[in-house]
């Protein structure tokens, strides 16, 4: 079985083509604003690495949020474009959850019993969803939505030891390096740098749900937005 991935919720500009037992293809670039530029030209790149075309695809995946807006709508559009195209499925997979999967895939979870992913969602806010580690996977303690620092904080503080991840990381380091709580010292947190975000994520969680048959339906998948989008207005300066 054999699957396109496709990672564009944060700054990184991400595609992978993997099958059941290796990578066969990634390219990735971590640059602000360069997913509608970029985005396809890397998929060309990792389809022809990988010696195949869309119709050798079995499927397609694509990172559905919480994150950038614009990244999101960039990475689905092109995503469904792709699957209309080829005829090929599409599924979905949480953004959070691939952050924290890469890390349990790659056995760097040290001795946390459970993940924490985080993306920045300005102000003092975050993206967040919590995991819980087991032999068998991951298992979702809390989906993924919008919380202040604080409260995620407080929801995740439950006596266990937390891996945090995402490129939300930095910001709640520097919060809990305030709080005064014993609760505090129960976080691990990895090297900058260490984001766990990867296109390779997505496509391991990706083709999972190929194997239920897990598809989307084109026309009505939407990013998980999360929250409302809203912009500030800059008012114009009245002279005296």
């Amino acid at each position: 079985m054999k699957l396109l991935s496709i990672e564009t919720a944060t700054n990184l500009c991400a595609a992978a083509v993997i099958d059941e037992s290796a990578i066969l293809s990634e390219r990735s670039l971590s640059t602000p604003q360069i997913h509608s530029e970029k985005l396809v030209p890397i998929i060309d790149e990792c389809l022809r690495e990988a010696n195949c075309d869309l119709s050798d695809l079995d499927g397609i995946a694509v990172s559905i949020g919480p994150g950038s807006f614009t990244g999101l709508r960039i990475g689905l559009s092109v995503a469904k474009g792709l699957s209309f195209a080829s005829g090929k499925p599409l599924v979905a997979v949480s953004t959070l959850k691939a952050f924290a999967y890469e890390f349990y895939r790659k056995r760097k979870t040290g001795n946390a019993e459970s993940i924490l992913s985080l993306i920045d969602a300005r102000r003092d806010e975050v993206y967040a969803a919590l995991y819980d580690i087991s032999a068998g996977g991951l298992s979702e303690v809390i989906p993924p939505a919008a919380f202040s620092l604080n409260r995620i904080f407080e929801l995740s503080s439950t006596g266990r030891t937390v891996l945090v991840t995402g490129d939300g990381t930095e910001k709640f380091k520097k919060y809990i390096e305030k709080v005064e709580s014993k609760d505090a010292s129960a976080y691990i947190i990895p090297s900058p740098g260490s984001s766990g975000a990867s296109a390779v994520g997505v496509a391991l969680l990706g083709i999972e749900k190929l194997k239920r048959r897990e598809y989307e339906k084109i026309d009505l998948l939407e990013p998980l937005y999360v929250k409302e989008f809203y912009t500030i207005v800059q008012q114009p300066k009245v002279q005296s």
